[in-house]
């Protein structure tokens, strides 16, 4: 973590499980500046709207102008928005909201430690205010991750139903499945799916290490390229990273109409839920989701290859 961000060493302690402490110091750090015309933003509403939302309008300018979709004839109430911004309630500018909301309680707080008389109170009071953002009529709407849809769709001009999924780190499969089901329905002939997170904090650190979820559990010190190892028999644990991503989901037919890249298909999904446990992994429950996913195939785990593939 470097100290361009915070100083880690204030949460770092390498022994796991110290309270209020972590003991991962690495993680995938983002350096991207958006500006507002970037993505047709007006400066109002840019000012309180939070990174993860800046990103993913960010994203989806670039994923539509891949998918040469704007120029399609679709009718604009057939293409949908499903935002992926799983952290985007817990946005970045909540902290400068709930420190100005709570400025009184704060400095009470702080008159039954130490004396102040009325000036030192004021400017005590002008300390914790100095420089964070005040609740205005733009402040709800650029902090929820939920209306970053609405931007998108307000600035491209969709119709179609467009919301934001939460369902942890299954978050932008969550937001997949409704947009192909959706598809499938024929309720809409395309998607715009995904979305960015919040940058990292100090308090994603203490939370993730808190539960064990973070790389370097084991107590084995790797140099920071060499951290994450999702499949590796020796992983330890997951690094946080900042960034995102989105693509365009749309029926084949309609695609195959007009010049596009396709990047690939989705030729079927499923979905369960591990009711065992909120956090652990379960083999039995994920094995629910991909058998179902075979569903509607010719090919899949209970298939002979030839007789999936014609031999």
């Amino acid at each position: 973590v470097p100290s361009s961000k915070w100083n880690h060493a204030q949460f770092y302690d390498p022994r796991p499980r110290t309270h209020e402490k972590t003991y991962c110091n690495v993680a995938a750090f983002m350096n991207l500046g958006i500006s507002r015309k970037e993505i047709g933003i007006p400066p109002q509403d840019f000012r309180t709207m939070t990174n993860a939302t800046k990103i993913t309008l960010w994203l989806a300018k670039n994923a539509l102008e891949d998918s040469n979709i704007l120029q399609s004839n679709l009718p604009r109430e057939r293409i949908g928005v499903f935002i992926s911004q799983n952290s985007g309630e817990a946005a970045g500018t909540l902290q400068d909201i709930i420190i100005r909301g709570s400025t009184r309680q704060l400095v009470s707080a702080i008159k039954q430690a130490v004396p102040l008389d009325s000036d030192t109170e004021r400017a005590v009071t002008a300390a914790i205010t100095s420089g964070r953002l005040a609740v205005d009529d733009t402040t709800l709407l650029g902090r929820l991750n939920c209306t970053a849809a609405g931007f998108i769709c307000n600035t491209y001009g969709f119709q179609g139903p467009s919301f934001a999924v939460s369902a942890a780190c299954a978050t932008s499969l969550v937001a997949i499945f409704s947009a192909y089901h959706m598809i499938r329905s024929g309720v809409l002939d395309a998607a715009l799916v995904g979305g960015a997170e919040e940058l990292l904090t100090p308090m994603h650190f203490l939370e993730f290490s808190a539960i064990g979820a973070l790389a370097g559990l084991s107590g084995v010190r790797r140099p920071a390229d060499q951290v994450s190892r999702p499949f590796d028999v020796g992983r330890d644990g997951m690094v946080l990273g900042e960034g995102g991503g989105m693509i365009v989901i749309e029926r084949e037919s309609t695609a195959r109409k007009r010049p596009c890249a396709v990047h690939g298909f989705i030729t079927s999904m499923g979905a369960s839920n591990n009711h065992l446990g909120m956090v652990e992994s379960s083999r039995s429950t994920q094995e629910i989701a991909i058998r179902a996913s075979f569903s509607d195939t010719e090919y899949g785990p209970d298939c002979s290859f030839q007789g999936a593939f014609g031999g």
